[in-house]
């Protein structure tokens, strides 16, 4: 199971109103932080492309604590997610203008093929429609997370 933040190398303190980070930002528990990535349909993949840091959006689903996204064959995203144990980040957002408030999550894991789904549609496993259709060689992946943490911008909760 992935752990939140690394509190061994971290200062963190708790202000009453939340536990803070060195910066003052409020930590999110790992639950709210699950929470935002299941809610959220876009997510931000950051994965090593011939040697360079390499960003893409993807949309993806939350299953059994991990994230599931789809690749397609020939793409550089499916060249670099296609080394399984492949160190990557995935980072979801959001924020509120009027307010000033935002927040992110940031997952640290390992990418590794979906065996176990039954079938590959152009619907998702919650009924989003993905974004890569009209190709035929799609391939469902997975984070399996090591890390998993959030902050909140703004504001003193860890509610939406």
């Amino acid at each position: 199971m992935a752990t939140s933040a690394n509190r061994t190398t971290e200062q963190l303190t708790d202000a009453g109103d939340g536990v803070r980070d060195h910066l003052g930002l409020t930590v999110l528990d790992e639950q709210v932080c699950w929470d935002h990535l299941a809610d959220e349909p876009l997510g931000r993949l950051a994965v090593q492309v011939d040697g360079s840091p390499h960003l893409v959006p993807v949309n993806h689903v939350v299953r059994n604590s991990e994230i599931l996204f789809v690749s397609v064959a020939g793409t550089k995203l499916h060249r670099a997610t296609h080394q399984p144990g492949a160190q990557v980040a995935f980072e979801v957002d959001g924020y509120d203008a009027a307010t000033r408030t935002g927040w992110s999550v940031v997952v640290q894991g390992r990418i590794h093929p979906v065996d176990d789904l039954v079938e590959h549609t152009h619907q998702d496993v919650r009924g989003r429609p993905t974004w890569l259709e009209g190709y035929r060689d799609r391939q469902w992946l997975r984070i399996v997370p090591e890390r998993v943490d959030g902050r909140r911008l703004g504001g003193g909760t860890d509610e939406s």
